[in-house]
């Protein structure tokens, strides 16, 4: 009886250990490919959502915490062939979603209007929440009540009509709409105090 369960434990265990090796080799092979791929959409959304003009360029990215956050946004400037600043794509975040976590990349002009927004990361619910992706930057007017979806070109702190807000939420998704915002609000605020500081002449480019 002894043996056979000391027979037992040793197996398991063996098959514990190649389980772990196995897990350990998926990851070491899939991570860079992984890590590729997510630079490469960072890289496209930068441009997507604030389209340069012929010789501008992204300064070097700058991290930038708001509202006491306990993490920061990425503000990328844009900078004229001149050395004006032009505006930014700051990757900015909420933890707020209906599934928690949703990375966006946000564009904001040297005026301080949103110009275009990139979804990163969600892992909000298909066919509700996951609309994020398209139905903010719809291209739709703002009705007699002001109420509109579209973010473009809006320079204000955003809020959804269930707060008082001009915004549309997405239809059954309000948690995620309002996590949305909130992200698009933090970056706004970073691009604030980035702008600030260029005013004044204390930042590099």
């Amino acid at each position: 009886m002894k043996s056979n369960m000391l027979t037992m434990t040793l197996s398991l265990t063996a098959i514990a250990c190649c389980m772990g090796l196995a897990l350990g080799l998926v990851h070491k092979f899939t991570a860079e490919p992984i890590a590729m791929q997510q630079e490469a959409q960072r890289a496209e959304a930068l441009e997507a959502v604030l389209p340069l003009t012929e010789g501008a360029a992204f300064g070097e990215p700058e991290e930038i915490t708001v509202n006491g956050d306990s993490r920061p946004v990425t503000l990328y400037p844009a900078i004229g062939p001149d050395g004006s600043l032009l505006g930014a794509s700051i990757q900015t975040w909420t933890v707020d979603g209906f599934s928690g976590e949703i990375i966006v990349m946000a564009g904001i002009d040297a005026e301080g209007r949103i110009t275009g927004y990139r979804v990163l990361q969600s892992g909000e619910t298909p066919g509700l929440g996951d609309k994020a992706s398209q139905w903010f930057q719809a291209d739709t007017e703002a009705g007699a009540s002001g109420h509109t979806r579209s973010i473009i070109g809006t320079s204000a702190p955003l809020k959804v009509t269930k707060d008082g807000g001009t915004i549309d939420g997405i239809t059954a998704a309000t948690i995620t709409s309002r996590a949305f915002l909130d992200a698009i609000n933090r970056a706004r605020s970073a691009w604030e105090i980035y702008a600030s500081g260029a005013d004044e002449g204390t930042l590099q480019h």
